[in-house]
């Protein structure tokens, strides 16, 4: 899974709430601050030990990440 499906996925599935992307080293900060910044309808993301995902990301968005749990 890449930045351009997971997104693609968010935009399709409009009803999501439930989005694990757990281990898929192929998303990035880019693509989870768009699904996060959306009027998307999640309720639980799953980023864990997604490589491609920065510490620094974490961090700074780690409020509005943790209320998506």
């Amino acid at each position: 899974i890449t930045d351009v499906s997971i997104i693609k996925i968010a935009e399709i599935c409009t009803n999501l709430q439930d989005l694990d992307v757990s281990y898929c080293d192929g998303i990035t900060d880019e693509s989870v601050m768009r699904i996060i910044e959306e009027p998307f309808t999640l309720k639980k993301l799953n980023i864990s030990n997604c490589d491609g995902i920065t510490d620094s990301f974490r961090n700074t968005h780690r409020k509005r990440i943790n209320n998506l749990k």
